[in-house]
């Protein structure tokens, strides 16, 4: 009976170090395109491989001042790429000068090739602590199904108003 309780208790044990094990490493890794990705499957936060660390692309700073049109007019975003589980990478440039600090908001249009006509669209608001003068790639994680074959992304940037 002694021997039943003692393994019984050993199994939760074991049960409970793995769960935990497993809730702090339970990444999910992608690579779109030039970048190396990963999403964390209980917390939700994904990361890009920038010189070899693992970083957020963007700060949790709700009371980041917020971000001018003219601040946006310094940004360029290309390399636009698409990733499982909707997420969408693509690459920063922004101009020389001061560093661009704040919150703004992403609009993701997916719209058919060649008429243009609108299929969906999410607008995400992040905050970001990017140097001027740099080439920034960021992963945003967006719930959108990723486009098929005659649809097109289009990515642009909005100030929160």
């Amino acid at each position: 009976m002694k021997h039943g309780v003692l393994l019984g208790s050993m199994a939760a044990v074991v049960t409970v170090v793995g769960g935990i094990f497993w809730a702090i490493n339970a990444w999910e890794y992608q690579q779109i395109g030039e970048s190396q990705v990963r999403r964390h499957l209980v917390r939700g936060v994904v990361e890009i491989k920038r010189d070899n660390h693992w970083k957020a692309s963007f700060i949790v700073d709700p009371r980041a001042p917020l971000l001018t049109r003219d601040d946006l007019k310094r940004i360029t975003i290309s390399d636009i790429r698409w990733g499982d589980a909707g997420l969408l990478c693509a690459t920063a440039t922004t101009t020389p000068g001061k560093p661009l600090e704040g919150r703004l908001a992403f609009v993701i249009e997916i719209t058919e090739t060649g008429n243009g006509k609108r299929i969906r669209d999410r607008g995400i608001r992040q905050t970001l602590a990017w140097q001027g003068g740099a080439k920034i790639p960021f992963v945003l994680p967006t719930d959108l199904f990723k486009p098929i074959r005659n649809q097109t992304t289009l990515v642009h940037l909005e100030p929160i108003e």
